[in-house]
């Protein structure tokens, strides 16, 4: 396991797992892995960055079919977070954040004040993020202002911040160098997870494991390539 840009990341949950927004075969592995956190435990569903897209039970039915044959077949969705108790999470198997409107998907976080709940069970709770759902997890979602339209209006895009103060790029490509270069100068001392669409990191305390079929990079001050199953500590 080789050290990272730099010390000092603080303790995370028992695992995050980030998914850079692939297609159901091109994110297996990472969904393979997950399943296999939240063993035969209720998995939440927070679909909400694909509200006015497609329906609750629509997301639902594509979330079965990914987990179904990974062995989760205990699925409750939440179509949003109005009226609802966060502190229902301590007693799920897991939490599933999926992809969308990743302005849209943190407005309803903020509203609902939800990082306060997640701070609370994320250490006990596997936490997956796909796509936007990977984004809000990291400290901001300015990494994908060239991706999604701001239809709420959302002002603030700090976001949950549940990775020691890194943010994270979904749909990475090589293409994309300069907008991150532009993005890292911007910050102070900043890790960033960039993800391919076929590729994810688990987070899983002071460690960080690609898992997925092509490789993740860590950048910050230094440039970490993560080929598939190998591993960094923070």
């Amino acid at each position: 396991m080789r050290d990272a840009v730099r010390p000092g990341v603080k303790n995370g949950p028992v695992a995050i797992f980030l998914g850079g927004g692939g297609s159901r075969e091109e994110s297996l592995e990472l969904d393979r892995e997950f399943a296999r956190a939240v063993a035969d435990g209720v998995l939440v569903y927070w679909p909400f960055a694909m509200a006015g897209e497609r329906t609750p039970h629509e997301c639902e039915d594509w979330l079965r079919a990914t987990f179904d044959p990974l062995g989760v077949s205990r699925i409750d969705t939440w179509p949003d977070l109005n009226e609802r108790d966060l502190e229902e999470l301590t007693q799920a198997g897991g939490l599933y954040i999926g992809g969308g409107n990743t302005f849209r998907l943190l407005d309803e976080l903020q509203r609902a004040n939800a990082r306060e709940i997640l701070l609370a069970v994320q250490s006990s709770l596997p936490i997956y993020g796909g796509s936007a759902g990977a984004a809000v997890l990291g400290a901001t979602i300015e990494t994908i202002c060239h991706l999604d339209p701001n239809d709420v209006g959302l002002e603030t895009l700090t976001a949950m911040d549940l990775l020691g103060g890194a943010s994270v790029w979904v749909h990475y490509e090589p293409a994309d160098h300069e907008r991150i270069e532009e993005f890292l100068r911007r910050q102070d001392e900043t890790l960033l997870f960039a993800l391919p669409t076929d590729g994810g990191v688990v987070v899983d305390g002071q460690s960080v494991r690609s898992a997925g079929f092509s490789a993740s990079r860590i950048m910050g001050s230094h440039e970490i390539e993560l080929a598939p199953g190998e591993a960094v500590r923070l």
